[in-house]
């Protein structure tokens, strides 16, 4: 049912990770210059010419599974799956991002990386989706004693 506990668990990881698109999370110096790092834009400068689609599109994706999750409430064991699978998802954006300047640059050492509070989202993401889990998952175990009752 849409007004259960875990859809508010679901739609603030749909709300955060539509947040994290316009938050710059990591700033990169070099010398004297400073690159803000954000999931749309990506870098523009010479240090990585391209923008980081896949983040951007792990994101997205992030943003999709959990709205889907909200509205497949008549298929719990379904629910609990994408939600786990939210999880996992959510790690690979962290790990993305964490190695991000690493993978688009040559010289690491010459490099400051500095990991703003905005970084931290994709973490929030896991720990809510395994929140959302475990209340899907007491919903199950209770629609089946009621079953059992009967």
């Amino acid at each position: 049912m849409l007004q259960r506990i875990q859809t508010i668990f679901l739609l603030l990881i749909s709300l955060l990770s539509t947040l994290f698109y316009f938050v710059t999370f990591q700033k990169v110096t070099y010398g004297n210059t400073e690159y803000s790092l954000t999931i749309i834009s990506g870098f523009t400068e010479e240090m990585a010419k391209s923008t980081i689609f896949l983040p951007f599109s792990i994101n997205s994706l992030i943003v999709l599974l959990s709205l889907i999750t909200v509205f497949l409430f008549k298929n719990r064991k379904l629910q609990m799956k994408l939600c786990s699978l939210l999880a996992i998802v959510s790690s690979l954006l962290c790990i993305l991002l964490i190695a991000f300047i690493y993978i688009k640059t040559d010289a690491v050492a010459k490099y400051e990386v500095t990991y703003n509070i905005y970084s931290i989202i994709p973490a929030i993401n896991i720990v809510l989706a395994f929140i959302a889990k475990r209340f899907i998952k007491s919903d199950e175990e209770l629609v089946r004693s009621a079953d059992r009752i009967r």
